[in-house]
């Protein structure tokens, strides 16, 4: 990987990895993202976020569990953090770690996505 790409990798993460919230879960196995979606909850902009391990951590027995959600509307900028991250570590192949809400759901009853970091090694 060439050092600009390293370079431009890092300051996004310095920029936007953590989400520090009292209500989440512990990190993840590591596992790598194998899809992003976006999509309208009601009047919120969200994305559908689903990970290679096949787990999935439902901390408060969300209804659905088909994917994670995240918003990303102007009330959420931790979430377009988020996505950037996501995006960032899909189009690298690299290894992500993620939190989730542990006492609510996303407004499409579904787990919420809080916090989530590259793995670069």
């Amino acid at each position: 990987m060439s050092k600009i790409l390293k370079g431009f990798f890092l300051f996004v993460i310095s920029s936007n990895i953590f989400a520090l919230n009292s209500f989440q879960t512990e990190w993840s196995e590591p596992t790598k993202i194998t899809s992003i979606a976006g999509y309208t909850a009601g009047s919120t902009d969200a994305l559908s976020i689903s990970f290679s391990d096949g787990t999935l951590l439902n901390p408060k027995n969300c209804g659905n569990t088909d994917f994670y959600t995240l918003t990303t509307d102007a009330t959420n900028g931790v979430g377009k953090s988020i996505l950037s991250i996501a995006l960032t570590s899909g189009t690298a192949n690299l290894f992500v770690q993620y939190k989730v809400h542990s006492s609510s759901c996303g407004s499409s009853n579904r787990p919420i996505i809080t916090e989530l970091k590259i793995n670069f090694r």
